[in-house]
């Protein structure tokens, strides 16, 4: 099959509910590098779509316990085409009343919701690692941030961070590229489907 677009589309989170439905909308017409932390559900992922030997995986902890830098460089040097987008799906959603929040989780929620994203738009902008092939980037935010409630407010700070991250990248990276936030309500998934068993909890954001 010859696929329209030649360039891959990274997809961060890809196991996740929201990145594995992001992956199965786009891969019967794109390459895609499949982004996750465990290679045999990376792999599953990638055997379960349309034109399975299309796709790449690149495995990362993006809670810093690694250098990132290094190993997406490698993913997007193992050969053409070259990442022309990128979808920011991973995230953490660890709900916490600010005295039993810990400086560790604290750091991993901050890293992978925003930190990440930003190092990564870096290196997929850099000439020398990505050959200028990068044309267009979608972060899935949250609405969050614009709520207020009780016990999301690292989450929230870390979505409200990635919005104002992409609106700037919007105008840096333009014309060359897009950037574009999607803040959805709430989306039950696997990581809090726990909070709809309890009547008495809001309705929980995306991601």
């Amino acid at each position: 099959m010859k696929l329209a677009f030649p360039g891959l589309v990274l997809v961060t989170g890809a196991t996740s509910d929201i990145g594995q439905t992001i992956c199965r909308r786009m891969a019967a017409g794109r390459r895609l590098l499949l982004h996750g932390r465990d290679r045999g559900r990376l792999e599953a992922l990638r055997n379960s779509l349309p034109n399975a030997s299309e796709h790449r995986l690149w495995l990362a902890d993006l809670t810093g316990e690694e250098r990132i830098s290094d190993s997406l460089a490698a993913a997007v040097g193992a050969g053409p085409p070259g990442i022309s987008d990128f979808v920011h799906a991973a995230g953490l959603f660890r709900p916490a009343p600010i005295p039993l929040l810990h400086e560790r989780a604290v750091a991993n929620l901050v890293r992978v919701n925003v930190l990440s994203a930003i190092e990564i738009v870096r290196i997929l902008a850099s000439r020398k690692t990505n050959a200028g092939h990068l044309r267009a980037a979608v972060f899935i935010a949250s609405i969050a941030p614009l709520m207020g409630t009780a016990g999301y407010g690292v989450y929230a700070a870390s979505k409200g961070a990635l919005v104002a991250f992409g609106k700037s990248m919007a105008v840096e990276l333009a014309p060359g590229a897009r950037v574009n936030c999607v803040s959805p309500g709430g989306i039950e998934t696997r990581g809090n489907a726990w909070l709809g068993a309890a009547t008495d909890s809001p309705a929980p954001p995306s991601t």
